[in-house]
Parts: structure tokens; sequence; C-alpha cells
């Protein structure tokens, strides 16, 4: 069996590995998904604050009512807000 020297390990692991920089629009892409990541998480939060404790432990107290007002706004928006963080992290798997 071959095993590798020690000299051969160390030099790899000490090797830094050639990075190519960012282009412009890949960093455009990485900064905007951030934000829409933070922006997401925001608006979940908000929508669950409405809920109540009940539903996280299983108590069956469902009422089904329309939304409406600032609920209905959060809703939309959570949806919109979804759809853009799913293409721009497919754009950014793509150009990355």
């Amino acid at each position: 069996m071959f095993f590798p020297s020690r000299q051969c390990y160390t030099y790899w692991l000490t090797q830094p590995e050639e990075t190519k920089p960012l282009s412009t629009i890949s960093l455009v892409i990485l900064i905007a998904q951030i934000i829409l990541g933070i922006v997401l998480t925001v608006l979940v939060v908000m929508q669950t604050q409405n809920s109540g404790a009940g539903g996280m432990f299983g108590s069956d107290t469902t009422v089904y009512r329309t939304r409406r007002g600032l609920e209905k706004t959060l809703y939309q928006a959570t949806i919109v807000i979804t759809a853009f963080f799913f293409v721009i992290s497919i754009l950014a798997a793509a150009l990355i």
C-alpha cells in the first residue's frame, strides 16, 4: 500500500487554493439572497405571532377565517418574497 510522505501531506495543507474574485453580478446576487432571507424570516415571525401558543402544543382549535388588512398583506408579501428568494437561489447556484 502506498502512503504519502509527511512532506507531501503538509505541502498540500499549507498551499492556499487558487480562488477567482466574484464578479459584480455574483456579488449583487449574494447580497440580494442575504437580504431576502432576512426579510423572509421577519415576515414569517410576524405571521406566527398572531397564531398564539395553542398551535405549538397541538391543540385542535382550528378556526377557518379570511385574512384581512395587515394579516393579508403579510401573507401575500411572504409568498412574493419566497418566490424571489427561490429564483435568486437558483441564479446563485448557476453563477457561482
